[in-house]
């Protein structure tokens, strides 16, 4: 099979088994199909860039765009901290401070469930959460 042609779940298995492909080689294949680096390093800069943003946007005061910049963050990367992180300083600077707790909270959790997290980063975000509950 070349690379062009894509074998689909229902099609017979290149293998020759004479099964479907789904029910005979897709799982290999699917754990040899190698990484897209292009895409993975776009996607990183494009994390990297929008979280970067965030800051920016609300020194300038333009709390809105960076709500929604760190909300797309969470749904488009929903396996990093950032958006949680900058969601809890955005409601923080909009003096809604139960909301910042929660997204205080959310990190904490987040950290806690993730080994790339270390006890540093939980103790931060568990004070920022301690900070902001006190403000409520």
């Amino acid at each position: 099979m070349t690379n062009t042609q894509k074998l689909g779940r229902n099609d017979l298995c290149h293998c020759s088994s004479g099964k479907k492909y789904k029910k005979c080689c897709l799982r290999k294949d699917e754990e040899l199909e190698p990484v897209q680096t292009e895409d993975f390093y776009g996607e990183l800069e494009e994390l990297e860039t929008t979280s970067n943003s965030i800051p920016d946007l609300m020194d300038a005061g333009k709390l809105k765009e960076a709500e929604a910049a760190a909300k797309y963050l969470l749904e488009k990367f929903p396996d990093q901290i950032d958006g949680f992180a900058h969601l809890g300083a955005i409601y923080m600077e909009k003096k809604d401070f139960s909301q910042a707790a929660d997204y205080y909270r959310k990190a904490v959790q987040f950290a806690t469930s993730n080994n790339g997290c270390d006890e540093e980063t939980i103790e931060h975000f568990e004070e920022m959460e301690e900070e902001a509950r006190s403000l409520c």
